[in-house]
């Protein structure tokens, strides 16, 4: 079983609600504040990619399919860095949910590759969170740091 755990603000609340997701077989079972609201399955024919029975669940199945898409698409990007600059980069690891780190080849030019990263990055980009990338030279405590959205 996967579980997700995040926040976010429900119905113009003042503070966020906590959501926790628990993925078992092909069904996400879905708790806002702790209060169980529901399950709801993946449905590609729908605007959400998701759908679900539950009345309580249903009026904030957008916003949480939202959120685990943009999760999906942050989990993924890592791979896709990999890929494309696969000469520079040798590992990646997420320090924090929000805190990207690479580590770049000890004889690569860490501010140059680092600027290269900065500006072409939302080639690979298909989220709204914020995240941050730090770049790390192997071997080397110099880094260089800049965020995404």
């Amino acid at each position: 079983m996967n579980t997700t755990e995040f926040e976010m603000y429900i119905n113009d609340t003042k503070r966020p609600s906590k959501i926790r997701i628990e993925e078992k077989d092909e069904l996400f079972y879905v708790s806002i504040d702790d209060d169980f609201k529901g399950s709801m399955k993946i449905d590609k024919s729908t605007e959400s990619g998701f759908v679900t029975d539950d009345a309580e669940l249903k009026q904030h199945l957008y916003s949480i399919a939202s959120h685990l898409d943009a999760d999906r698409k942050i989990s993924e990007l890592p791979e896709k860095l990999l890929e494309r600059y696969g000469d520079n980069l040798v590992s990646f690891r997420f320090i924090e949910d929000d805190t990207l780190e690479l580590t770049a080849h000890e004889d690569t030019d860490i501010e140059e590759f680092g600027n290269v990263m900065e500006d072409l990055i939302y080639d690979d980009v298909e989220f709204e969170k914020k995240l941050i990338v730090i770049v790390r030279k192997e071997n080397d405590e110099h880094t260089y740091t800049f965020d995404i959205n």
